[in-house]
């Protein structure tokens, strides 16, 4: 049995500018992890992260600087960095011919430990697919013989339709 709760926000202060946070703890009330007959417990795990869209007028690029800490027990990891996003395109009104997309590129440093280069495809805010590298630059260099590692990821969101949300006397689509 495992409790872990957490928040997110997202403001948006303009068309060309919005922020994000978000906090949450997992672990909560410290499970116990059974491995090799040990019997310990875990300790809370704490991540915090957030980021900015920052856009330009009359250009389709988009600034994606982010960050992430996380905490648990003596362990710590402190994520920064930066991607570029680059509109493609976006849907056509009336014909469906053209579709939104964009292509991201970035790079994050793990504190004392690695660099990260990444990139990323998005069509129509509906799916994503993406590559990251990380190099290592600690003592954990010898350990992966110096070849870093690779992730790929595909996401999917799926969004429903036609709800219908109540705010006082007014009703939105």
């Amino acid at each position: 049995f495992d409790i872990s709760a957490g928040t997110y926000y997202k403001g948006v202060v303009s068309d060309l500018l919005s922020f994000n946070a978000g906090l949450a703890a997992f672990h909560l009330n410290n499970p116990k992890q059974s491995y090799l007959g040990s019997n310990d417990k875990l300790h809370v795990k704490w991540t915090f992260h957030g980021g900015a869209a920052i856009g330009f007028k009359n250009w389709n690029k988009t600034l994606l600087p982010t960050f992430m800490i996380l905490q648990q027990g003596a362990a710590r990891e402190i994520n920064i960095g930066a991607a570029m996003k680059y509109n493609l395109g976006m849907d056509s009104k009336y014909t469906g011919i053209n579709v939104s997309s964009n292509i991201v590129f970035g790079g994050y440093y793990r504190i004392k430990d690695a660099v990260i280069g990444y990139m990323r495809y998005d069509f129509k805010d509906i799916f994503s697919a993406g590559f990251s590298y990380d190099i290592n630059l600690s003592k954990l260099r010898s350990a992966s013989y110096a070849r870093g590692g690779a992730e790929v990821f595909l996401s999917f969101t799926i969004r429903r339709s036609n709800v219908t949300v109540q705010t006082g006397d007014k009703i939105k689509e």
